[in-house]
């Protein structure tokens, strides 16, 4: 993030109709699965809902979550495992990390955001062109902004960042940035038996959609732009759990709009605690920030 938003609304919503609402028939439902540990918000505004009120106040009334934007960020190279333990050892720690995920040429499913190697590394070349060996050789310390103080640290494998998590309360937000590979995201979080902990990402529906069916209780992450009732009626027809969207321009009502379709809102990236002071006000249900340990 930021990221562009690919593909006209008509054209997203026409990979939700040619699907057929299959994403979740073979599992719970968005209610059912609002009920597990830390997403009582869900059922309390669902519940709210059916007794008719309308007013946002005090329905989504635990706190907000703090998610750590590509690991802590602002002192350690992001998406690395630095990154992420840095973040894990704030205290509090963060209620999420968020991570970015590509696929190499063979298969591995690769911690980064960009597409190439060039910016955060000391190589160069596309990450879905290159195998994972390749990539493991990179150095991530990414001397321009933090000089030799991470010099050797290298580009990580999502499970590696599972795995540096295990043990600990904080969650991860498992962006998926290349399509075709959110089935294989969602196959590896199920196969750990942790569906119910961490929340896949996307800016693209088809991947919302692909983590659905290959595990129908993944708990998804739709990202938008923002917070336009177009954005939010696609979050909803694909019966994702949380839509993320930009904070320039959030206003109280879209939070509001979201609420009333089950959605909690996370908002993206938050650097300045008065900001996201503010957006608690609205109601936001999570704020991503490079400097996570500044918003309490």
């Amino acid at each position: 993030m930021p990221e562009s938003v690919t593909g006209s609304y008509a054209s997203r919503m026409a990979i939700i109709t040619e699907r057929g609402g299959r994403a979740r028939r073979a599992g719970d439902s968005r209610r059912e699965r609002a009920l597990r540990p830390g997403w009582a918000r869900l059922a309390a505004v669902l519940a709210i809902a059916a007794a008719g009120c309308t007013s946002p106040g005090g329905i989504w009334s635990g706190a907000p979550e703090r998610i750590a934007h590509r690991g802590n960020s602002s002192v350690a190279p992001e998406n690395t495992l630095a990154s992420v333990r840095s973040a894990l050892a704030l205290e509090p720690p963060p209620q999420y990390v968020e991570i970015d995920v590509h696929r190499s040429s063979d298969g591995t499913l690769v911690v980064i955001h960009d597409a190439t190697l060039d910016r955060t590394t000391n190589a160069r070349g596309r990450v879905a062109q290159l195998a994972w060996g390749t990539i493991r050789q990179a150095d991530a310390g990414y001397s321009a902004e933090f000089g030799d103080a991470f010099r050797g640290e290298r580009v990580p494998a999502l499970h590696e960042v599972l795995d540096a998590v295990a043990a600990t309360t904080t969650s991860v937000m498992i962006e998926v940035k290349a399509h075709g590979i959110g089935d294989r995201v969602a196959r590896l979080v199920a196969d750990r038996g942790e569906l119910a902990r961490h929340v896949i990402a996307s800016f693209h529906a088809d991947v919302i959609v692909a983590a659905s069916l290959a595990a129908p209780k993944a708990r998804t992450l739709y990202l938008a732009g923002h917070a336009s009732p177009e954005e939010i009626e696609l979050a909803a027809r694909i019966e994702a759990d949380i839509v993320g969207v930009g904070h320039e321009g959030l206003t109280a009502a879209a939070v509001h709009a979201a609420h009333q379709k089950g959605l909690a809102v996370w908002a993206w990236t938050v650097n300045e605690p008065e900001r996201a002071a503010e957006l608690y006000a609205m109601g936001v249900d999570g704020v991503i920030s490079d400097n996570v340990a500044s918003l309490q």
